[in-house]
């Protein structure tokens, strides 16, 4: 995800889980808001881009109706070290325990040649995991009540970043994510379990085959990604 800006300019200086392995440089222009020299991608890019798209909406589909699927596009958000993004979703894993889900599309030369997650994405894992059980403490230590605090602030956040687009207004696209979090709340309340644990679904783009590799809780993976993010 890149820098977000408002209408005015003013950047609102978050970065996405997904992007936790990029270089400090890039990190620092995104946090800064300064703009990419282009927008726009030569449309091949696009088409292998908006294909990746379709390979995650059909995939939840499928979990969703297994009724695996307990959120798509889970929010995550992080003041301390200012994430803020969305994993493809959450998952049921067994009683009172979730598990986070992200879906990968990737060519038959790589899919071959996989035997575990990719590094970056087990990067990207520890960040997801961290986010999401941070807040399912603070609501199982809370009560309810904490909900409301949640959807207030986050309400706040998007108020600086979000503007009208051609399909949606701004008050439309914050009602919309603000559901989000209030489902994910509604869900994590009820996760007596930690959520320790991260499935990764990765899809050969040219033969459909899928391969899911599980990624569990690294304290010293997550402490590593933690300076990088103080630097």
């Amino acid at each position: 995800m890149a820098t977000q800006t408002t209408g005015c300019g003013l950047a609102i200086p978050e970065i996405s889980p997904s992007s936790v392995s990029i270089c400090p440089r890039a990190a620092f222009y995104q946090r800064m808001g300064y703009q990419r020299d282009t927008n726009h991608n030569e449309p091949r890019l696009q088409r292998i881009f908006d294909n990746g798209t379709g390979v995650h909406l059909r995939l939840q589909d499928y979990l969703a109706k297994s009724g695996v699927l307990l959120l798509d596009e889970l929010p995550v958000y992080n003041e301390e070290f200012q994430i803020m993004g969305h994993s493809d979703g959450l998952l049921r894993v067994g009683m009172g325990k979730c598990g986070i889900l992200e879906i990968k599309s990737i060519n038959s030369n790589g899919f071959n040649n996989l035997v575990t997650a990719k590094a970056e994405h087990i990067e990207q894992a520890q960040v997801y995991m961290y986010c999401t059980e941070e807040l399912r403490q603070q609501l199982r230590e809370n009560g309810a009540e904490y909900k409301e605090v949640i959807l207030n602030n986050m309400r706040s956040i998007m108020e600086q970043f979000v503007v009208d687009g051609s399909k949606y207004t701004k008050e439309e696209k914050i009602a919309f994510e603000l559901e989000r979090w209030n489902s994910l709340c509604d869900i994590l309340l009820k996760t007596t379990k930690p959520i320790d644990t991260m499935y990764f679904l990765y899809e050969n783009k040219d033969t459909q085959e899928l391969k899911e590799f599980i990624v569990e809780w690294d304290e010293e993976v997550l402490n590593g990604i933690f300076k990088r993010y103080d630097y």
